[in-house]
């Protein structure tokens, strides 16, 4: 019998007041379940090459996707409490590409904010409910073959330094505005 078992349990099952980093590898779908986790405020799949599924993720944690500029980021599938009308993406470090799955029952606003390189993700799928997307880019992000899944009369606000590239397809047909006027240039007269 291992008298370590019951604090190894404990470790393993409680996670509290912490950023989470998933890091995958294996070739397989790594799953957290964000309800076993209390007090976090950030959980990132940090250079995962395996695709990072993340279920119960609690209003106000941001999701983050880290890149490291020459592996090929997988896809990243995240699922807000049912509760949560509003959510964060952080994208940072050179992503590069897979494809991003936002999910979330009553999400009407999403705000991505992109910093640390060049982001470039496959794809952006947003709830069908999303009213607002808000993308903050300290530095460029492309969203690859563009974003999808807006509720009608939606508004994409782009401010920011760097680059925005909305995508290779052409925007949702829900997507009424498109309101760059914060967008930074150093060309501007």
């Amino acid at each position: 019998r291992d008298p370590h078992y019951p604090l190894r349990r404990q470790r393993q099952m409680c996670i509290r007041d912490r950023n989470v980093f998933a890091r995958n590898v294996s070739g397989q779908t790594f799953t957290l379940d964000a309800t076993r986790i209390s007090g976090e405020s950030q959980i990132w799949a940090d250079r995962s090459t395996s695709q990072v599924d993340i279920t119960g993720i609690s209003t106000g944690t941001t999701v983050g996707i880290k890149g490291d500029g020459s592996s090929t980021n997988a896809a990243v599938n995240a699922t807000f409490a049912a509760s949560t009308t509003s959510a964060s993406l952080a994208v940072d470090g050179d992503t590069t590409g897979g494809a991003v799955t936002i999910t979330g029952a009553a999400m009407t606003s999403l705000a991505i904010a992109s910093t640390g390189g060049t982001n470039v993700l496959g794809s952006l799928a947003t709830p069908a409910t999303l009213k607002t997307l808000t993308i903050d880019a300290t530095t460029s992000l492309d969203l690859g073959s563009g974003a999808t899944g807006f509720v009608a009369d939606a508004t994409v606000t782009v401010t920011g330094a760097g680059a925005v590239d909305l995508g290779s397809n052409p925007i949702d047909s829900d997507v009424d505005v498109i309101d760059a006027c914060l967008l930074y240039t150093s060309d501007a007269a």
